[in-house]
């Protein structure tokens, strides 16, 4: 064999593994690292996130505590500890509608929103809320919401967001959907609930 096929067949080798590496680094659609490129939309001239916020990690890369049961999201909220969780405890749902956070979650210090953004204020939800698109935008991320017992609700029915504006020391403010009619709904929430999450651009 020439050296020049020996030089190709090892470029070809170390292309191969390179590109392995990189499909299975990045390409899972259950749980999206936090990343500085983020596909984005621009609604009424603010920048969000195009999907449903979709990490188990804060942003200084600490993990979220994962509260599959109804057990375990009930001792997360009695720590009034972080937590995230698929619909259903379900990983089927993460790809399409990211997962249910407590409000713990989007009030820790370590910071929920990537590098570049953060979770909108309720003044500032309501400007991506009350623009026309919202609607067309986000029907299809209607990912339910689960209860501060664990039970789940209203997944492809209702879509619920946090925001970051906090009411009392039980309750926080979050924005609503209902699919198929597009009423639009104003939420004063107990943080024990888990929503969906969407990030402005800073």
């Amino acid at each position: 064999m020439s050296i020049f096929m020996k030089i190709l067949g090892i470029c070809i080798s170390l292309h191969i593994t390179f590109f392995s590496f990189s499909c299975s680094d990045s390409s899972d659609p259950v749980n999206t690292p936090i990343a500085d490129n983020i596909e984005n939309i621009k609604l009424c001239n603010v920048t969000i996130t195009q999907m449903n916020l979709n990490t188990d990690k804060y942003r200084d890369g600490s993990a979220i505590r994962h509260a599959s049961t109804n057990q375990e999201w009930i001792d997360a909220n009695n720590k009034k500890e972080g937590a995230w969780c698929y619909y259903s405890g379900s990983t089927q749902y993460g790809a399409q509608y990211g997962k249910l956070y407590n409000w713990y979650a989007i009030n820790n210090s370590r910071g929920l929103a990537p590098n570049g953004w953060r979770i909108p204020t309720d003044k500032e939800f309501d400007e991506i809320w009350e623009c026309p698109d919202f609607s067309n935008e986000f029907g299809s991320l209607l990912g339910g919401g689960r209860y501060p017992d664990g039970t789940f609700f209203n997944l492809n029915q209702i879509g619920a967001w946090w925001t970051s504006s906090e009411v009392s020391d039980s309750q926080a403010k979050a924005k609503g959907l209902m699919g198929g009619m597009g009423i639009r709904l104003n939420y004063t929430e107990m943080k024990e609930r888990g929503f969906s999450v969407i990030c402005i651009k800073n």
